[in-house]
């Protein structure tokens, strides 16, 4: 249903497609909260909700009820409010960038063992970077511009031995360029 003009929220009762591996809703003109009962499909592998007017805070126990969740594409929304912490079941893709998120990077990224690609980009998370980052040794592209990132860079980024790029730019951060890296 990607690419369309669909409008208006997203129905509650597509949670009772029970069986649903794919969602792809992007490039719409929907609107509104993210129905909670949609993060309740255990069967989702990807969820593909980029370029609409979603907004609000994504509930904290988002990925709890994912298992076989690998993609989680939410870019150019309203969403707003923390990164949930239980992300952990995202194996290949995280992008949540050019929204409203605050709060800090959680450090429960670091559990990310197998996940590809985190793209936290554009919006207004504040703190350091953690530094559980560096402990997802298969991670090949971390984006973290433009944000309100400060301090220095964790030393752990430099055991990274898969990344391939790493987006800093436009954030706060100070200090010298870790020799790990």
């Amino acid at each position: 249903m990607a690419f369309n003009n669909l409008s208006g929220s997203i129905p509650t009762e597509l949670a009772q497609l029970s069986n649903l591996q794919e969602l792809y809703l992007n490039e719409n003109h929907l609107s509104g909260l993210i129905p909670p009962e949609l993060l309740n499909i255990s069967s989702l592998q990807e969820i593909w909700l980029t370029s609409n007017s979603l907004s609000g805070n994504l509930p904290p126990t988002t990925g709890l009820s994912l298992p076989n969740l690998d993609t989680l594409v939410l870019q150019a929304n309203q969403l707003s409010g923390n990164i949930p912490s239980h992300l952990s079941n995202s194996s290949k893709l995280l992008v949540l960038a050019m929204n409203k998120f605050t709060g800090e990077v959680p450090t429960s990224l670091g559990q990310l063992k197998s996940i590809g690609t985190i793209v936290l980009a554009i919006n207004q998370l504040t703190g350091q970077i953690p530094k559980e980052i560096g402990f997802m040794k298969n991670l090949n592209q971390l984006d973290l511009r433009f944000n309100d990132l400060n301090g220095v860079i964790p030393s752990t980024i430099g055991g990274m031995t898969t990344l391939q790029r790493l987006y800093l730019d436009g954030n706060k951060i100070e200090g010298t360029i870790p020799n790990e890296i």
